[in-house]
């Protein structure tokens, strides 16, 4: 059974259903192994692998709603992440390995959240629309692959409902509202944040 535990555990076994292809970078899944899922309509729980932006919404669209967590497993080639929010009833996920979504998208509707997990997004550099997770307490980020994530500000965090955020990216750019999320929240950083000259809060 999932929890706020180990939601974010790599280890498949964890999971009423798992779909992980079996090449290393993630594999391709097809609609008809997705369909599947059908066969196992109890299920709340899943880790999948191979999606690309049409499967990914394909999965979303047609199975999403049916689990309360969700493993996105080396998903790397999905830009767009908007469908996520149609998941009403989610309450975790955790995406592991994407280099091509820029930003997160909006999670007005996704009212059960409370954990989620993102690790080696080599492009989402702003994390504006994290504060519409309104029920959200536990968000990760780090780096399991390549110290390649980078933030600009930890701004729109500090007015949220988090509780436990962890870093282990390579650096937030802007520090100007680490103290306010340090003073907010039980803050676990392993790694020593850097600041660039030049740069300004948005």
């Amino acid at each position: 059974m999932i929890n706020m535990d180990n939601f974010d555990s790599p280890s498949f076994d964890i999971y009423d259903i798992c779909l992980v292809q079996k090449e290393v970078d993630g594999g391709t899944i097809s609609t008809k192994q997705i369909d599947t899922i059908r066969n196992f309509p109890d299920s709340k729980s899943i880790i999948i692998s191979g999606l690309k932006q049409d499967t990914f919404e394909y999965f979303i669209n047609t199975y999403g709603r049916q689990f309360r967590a969700i493993t996105f497993w080396k998903n790397k080639a999905v830009s767009d992440l908007s469908a996520l929010s149609l998941l009403n009833n989610i309450e975790y996920i955790s995406y592991f390995f994407n280099q091509r979504a820029s930003e997160l998208w909006d999670m007005t509707k996704n009212r059960k959240l409370v954990g989620l997990s993102l690790s080696d997004f080599s492009r989402l550099h702003l994390l504006k629309g994290i504060e519409k997770a309104h029920n959200l307490t536990n968000f990760y980020l780090y780096n399991r692959v390549e110290a390649k994530m980078e933030v600009e500000s930890l701004k729109s965090i500090v007015n949220t409902s988090i509780k436990h955020f962890a870093w282990d990216g390579k650096r937030v750019l802007l520090q100007s509202h680490i103290q306010q999320v340090r003073q907010k929240i039980k803050m676990g950083i392993k790694n020593i944040f850097s600041y660039v000259k030049g740069k300004r809060d948005v």
